[in-house]
């Protein structure tokens, strides 16, 4: 297959955010979290080398705008830009609430559509694919990786990432598995 002269390759460098300070069995996605104490600690040291080659050779560091993930990406670069396009899904009237006491007529209405249901009224997996897909083909072309801190969420689009279909993107997200806290990906995506 010929790749287009309009298309190129981005090299990604991902890293999901450390522990979240937040009890188990809530739902959690744009509530803006703080970390569990050493957290960024422990993903600076466990990735040292990679964010060593990244300062020496300039890489372009972005993060979701949570407090999560831009703590983490400060300490890595003090010129490091968010963007709101690599936060969480956005869970709506679902944020916080124990996933036990959601209504069991949301949770099967979303079963039934993952792609295009609105959890908790708010956003759609097809609509995180959408914008992350802005983010990505406004990215200045650069021979660079770049790096990225943000949530389990995008990681696994950026998993299955198919550039010219967002709909089949979702559709494989559903079965692609979350990052571990603090986790290192690299992905080579396809840009229009």
């Amino acid at each position: 297959m010929t790749v287009k002269a309009s298309q190129r390759q981005q090299h990604l460098f991902v890293i999901r955010h450390g522990v979240p300070d937040v009890a188990a069995g809530l739902c959690y996605g744009n509530t803006d979290l703080a970390l569990a104490p050493g957290a960024n600690v422990a993903v600076l040291t466990q990735h040292a080398a990679v964010l060593a080659q990244a300062k020496a050779e300039g890489w372009p560091v972005f993060s979701s705008p949570l407090q999560r993930c831009a703590s983490l990406a400060a300490q890595i670069s003090p010129g490091f830009q968010t963007d709101p396009r690599l936060r969480e899904w956005d869970f709506g009237a679902w944020e916080m609430c124990a996933w036990d006491s959601i209504p069991r007529e949301g949770i099967d209405a979303w079963a039934a559509d993952p792609v295009h249901y609105r959890p908790g009224g708010k956003e759609s997996l097809l609509m995180i694919v959408q914008r992350l897909k802005t983010f990505l083909t406004e990215l200045p072309p650069s021979g660079t990786p770049v790096l990225l801190i943000t949530h389990a969420g995008v990681i696994r689009l950026l998993s299955v990432w198919q550039h010219d279909a967002p709909e089949a993107t979702a559709i494989a997200a559903q079965t692609s598995v979350a990052p571990a806290y603090g986790s290192l990906s690299s992905f080579c995506i396809r840009l229009s």
